[in-house]
């Protein structure tokens, strides 16, 4: 039995940034200054690369597991 990854997979991280640019919290062009850090409790998380600033984007599907 392998162990699970402690980062999630790309495609994860791509549902999860689709998500963010279809609910609108960020551009397509502007998604290069976020970070995706986890999904919990129905939420992506993403952390700005400059600001720090954290945001929450309800997802449309559970990502917490990768």
């Amino acid at each position: 039995m392998g162990m699970m990854s402690s980062e999630p997979s790309r495609q994860v991280v791509g549902i999860a940034f689709e998500n963010g640019i279809g609910r609108g919290a960020f551009t397509k062009a502007g998604a290069d200054d976020w970070m995706y850090m986890h999904s919990k409790g129905g939420n992506d998380f993403f952390k700005h690369r400059d600001t720090k600033k954290y945001i929450q984007i309800p997802n449309l599907i559970q990502l917490e597991r990768w």
